[in-house]
């Protein structure tokens, strides 16, 4: 059903919790989300999309929103349990972004800021900004 480096990952308790067959299915489903972001941080794919991805999944499990913990009380698994497994992932350096993610991210933020600039002056810097991101990707993936 799950990887079991997926599971290693989540760890030994955070796992059981997943993976227990005895819950409603609604339960389970809700279950499959947190699994599901799990999944996305442990990416190390140099795909933009999936550095988009993992960073939304990071944001999210670090359960700074409602959302989070909805999710986590729909899946009966405390969201603080969830965000302090994420949190030690994290310092413990298991999940991390890679380079080429790191540079995908700062590629969309400047796009943000490149579509609200006003002058041609600032549009042409960040655009110069833009390609230099680009082309350091694809130098970074040969």
């Amino acid at each position: 059903m799950y990887s079991l480096n997926l599971l290693k990952l989540m760890g030994i308790n955070l796992a059981k919790h997943l993976l227990e067959e005895k819950v409603p299915s609604e339960v389970r489903l809700w279950r499959a989300v947190i699994v599901v972001a799990f999944e996305d941080v442990s990416s190390d794919s140099l795909n933009k999309i999936d550095a988009y991805r993992k960073k939304e999944a990071h944001t999210w499990l670090l359960g700074k929103s409602k959302d989070f913990e909805q999710v986590c009380y729909y899946a009966e698994i405390d969201p603080e349990f969830v965000k302090d497994r994420y949190q030690w992932l994290r310092d413990q350096g298991s999940v991390k972004f890679t380079r080429i993610q790191r540079l995908w991210l700062e590629y969309r933020a400047c796009y943000r800021v490149y579509r609200g600039t006003l002058t041609k002056e600032q549009r042409s810097r960040i655009m110069a900004r833009i390609k230099w991101v680009k082309s350091k990707i694809e130098e970074l993936k040969k």
